[in-house]
């Protein structure tokens, strides 16, 4: 039985109620008009990733998916994770969005579980690691200018008189002792003048073999991680810029999600400030992650929200579209408007779509935005209040089907309005 959430439910044909919110219904004279925004999380974190590579929309693997990927040639992003997981294209919409959110691995070991109860949690933590390693990526460092001349200085005298005695990284517990022996290969190479992204493990082997050459740590015993410890951190606080997501199709994204962040956490779009609970200053580092991901994207798409309904209300009011504000529902957007000026508003809310999303790129420093995610993919023309227009929602409670209505893209309001928001000639 549907427990009457209005603004979530939407009709299914073995729940009883869930009609619910088709039975709000435009009075005689008028529609209901509105539209949901396609893929808007999405498209927000991917053009945050874009615009910290080149500022080009699609420049990244993302990118390049949210704004070019089909769901028929399988090359979107539901349908590579979906690939890589062996799941239905719909459960790995769950797994997409959740971990744009923030959500780890532990949370897609467990969903897997979840959608299929024959894995064991060996196959499930498998499935995962290889879900966010080709996603996600790994976790490195960037080496700030006087790091990468260190570390052109210290490679050429490692590899000139110690060739062959580099110490490897200690964990915790572990001992260090000079003579421990790893071979070349495993040396970590020099870092370029653009300062190219520098593997974790690498880069402390390189400055536990450094500061177990210096003389105020040459000692006959044997030191432990945690005496060393502090002097790697010293040395990694002076050479390091920051550390950047490397590797995987969505690493651009997430560094751009950390460098918010780090930033100041504010959203990118209308400057908005995380709360108190979760500010930078207020928390530990490294702290809440995930819910700093989730603030940054969750909150840019309530700024999108906004936008949308100043957008329309100047719109409205200009061009005397005759209607009102409806409700907002997380992604849509629905407006009361009189039955005559029903496709003008179709109009407006194509037009507000393109204006967001242009002042969001142009916020973002990048002065072009995508002919396909310009306007809406449809604007919805209704009688009555439904996710979409062709739904019958028909359920148990409601067995009689609801005439669908009408699905208006930009050439239809184009070629219903000659291209106009104007009102009708004669109209005072």
């Amino acid at each position: 039985v549907e427990p009457l959430w209005l603004t979530a439910s939407n009709a299914s044909a073995n729940v009883i109620g869930s009609e619910v919110k088709s039975q709000v219904v435009a009075p005689p004279g008028y529609a209901i008009v509105g539209a949901d925004v396609d893929s808007q999380e999405l498209w927000i974190a991917a053009v945050l990733g874009d615009q910290s590579i080149s500022k080009d929309h699609g420049c990244t693997p993302f990118g390049w998916m949210t704004l070019q990927g089909s769901k028929k040639d399988g090359t979107d992003l539901h349908s590579h994770t979906a690939k890589i997981l062996g799941t239905s294209r719909n459960d790995a919409k769950i797994f997409n969005y959740g971990r744009i959110y923030g959500a780890g691995e532990n949370y897609a070991k467990k969903l897997l579980r979840n959608f299929n109860r024959e894995l064991s949690q060996e196959q499930a933590a498998a499935k995962a690691g290889a879900l966010y390693k080709q996603t996600k990526g790994e976790k490195r460092l960037i080496l700030n200018h006087l790091g990468q001349r260190y570390f052109k200085i210290y490679e050429r005298q490692i590899r000139k008189k110690r060739p062959a005695t580099v110490s490897p990284m200690l964990r915790p517990g572990e001992k260090a002792a000079p003579d421990n022996k790893v071979p070349n290969s495993e040396l970590p190479s020099a870092a370029g003048n653009d300062g190219p992204p520098i593997s974790l493990n690498h880069l402390d082997l390189w400055f536990l073999s450094e500061c177990l050459t210096r003389d105020h740590l040459r000692s006959d015993r044997a030191r432990t991680f945690a005496e060393i410890k502090p002097v790697i951190d010293q040395v990694k606080t002076q050479l390091v810029l920051r550390e950047a997501w490397c590797d995987g199709t969505e690493s651009a994204m997430f560094s751009a999600l950390d460098a918010v962040i780090e930033g100041g956490a504010r959203t990118p779009v209308l400057g908005c400030e995380i709360p108190d609970t979760l500010a930078p200053q207020y928390t530990p580092a490294k702290s809440y992650i995930p819910s700093k991901i989730n603030w940054v994207v969750q909150s840019s798409a309530v700024d999108y929200l906004h936008l949308m309904l100043v957008s329309m209300r100047h719109l409205m009011h200009t061009y005397d579209i005759r209607g009102r504000y409806l409700i907002s529902i997380h992604d849509e957007l629905r407006y009361l408007v009189a039955e005559e000026d029903k496709y003008r508003a179709a109009l407006a809310l194509h037009f507000t779509n393109l204006f967001v999303r242009s002042l969001i790129a142009f916020n973002l420093r990048m002065d072009s935005l995508p002919m396909s995610v310009a306007f809406f993919s449809q604007v919805d023309v209704d009688r009555v209040l439904r996710k979409e227009v062709e739904m019958d929602c028909v359920t148990p409670s409601s067995p009689t089907p609801i005439p669908p209505g009408e699905g208006v893209d930009f050439a239809t309001a184009v070629e219903r309005t000659g291209g106009s928001l104007r009102p009708p000639a004669g109209r005072r």
